[in-house]
């Protein structure tokens, strides 16, 4: 899908391209608002161009499509698109926000990597589901909230640990993670499950909480 150089478009709504089989899209320098469910189970989508001459929308090593959390700020932090032929991601430590269907489908995706320094304080609805994943997958001490199925059916990753003190964990988060053998919190005070957050996961999984963590 192509825009022509003089194109008006503003906005691209939810699920506009979502489980369609789009291979490219190239957007114009007038596109202002890409919606959260656009890029919803589109699993052949492995390259997405941006207008230079584009304010609200950048490429980030030619491989994600970033956007401001705070227009006009010129931080780009929000991760919105990743290619889903994408086979490695380190997280910058600007980003605070990799919103909804990032990666999903990112099926060759198997290293996912934070920097120390991470601001990252959400990964929103299906951000990394249905990627290959690595065996153990370790989000930073910024991370408060990792919603809605943000987690679920990664095929490899048998490990995760929330370095966060406190953490919120979305209904269905982890859920069909066949492969998932413990869950780990080692520096949380307070953790919230939404409900069947860890659903049909292997029936030995194991949760680690700290003895006086607060559970809910």
């Amino acid at each position: 899908v192509r825009f022509s150089t003089n194109s008006e478009l503003k906005c691209i709504e939810n699920y506009a391209f979502s489980h369609s089989s789009i291979e490219s899209l190239s957007l114009p320098a007038s596109v202002e608002r890409i919606d959260d469910g656009c890029f919803y189970s589109t699993r052949n989508l492995r390259k997405v161009e941006i207008s230079p001459e584009n304010k609200f929308f950048k490429n980030m090593n030619d491989k994600c499509v970033v956007r401001e959390s705070r227009c006009g700020s010129g931080v780009f932090d929000v991760i919105v698109f990743a290619a889903r032929d994408i086979e490695s991601i380190s997280i910058p430590p600007h980003i605070k926000v990799i919103n909804n269907c990032a990666f999903e489908y990112c099926e060759r995706l198997k290293t996912v990597t934070f920097e120390s320094n991470s601001s990252l304080e959400s990964t929103n609805q299906y951000a990394f589901s249905y990627i290959s994943g690595p065996e153990r997958l370790v989000l930073p001490p910024s991370l408060k909230e990792a919603d809605f199925r943000s987690f679920s059916s990664i095929r490899n990753t048998k490990s995760i640990e929330f370095l966060g003190k406190s953490v919120k964990i979305g209904i269905g988060c982890c859920q069909s993670c066949k492969n998932l053998s413990t869950v780990t919190f080692p520096n949380a005070d307070d953790v919230t499950f939404g409900k069947g957050a860890m659903s049909d996961t292997p029936e030995d999984l194991k949760i680690h909480v700290r003895r006086d963590a607060k559970l809910s």
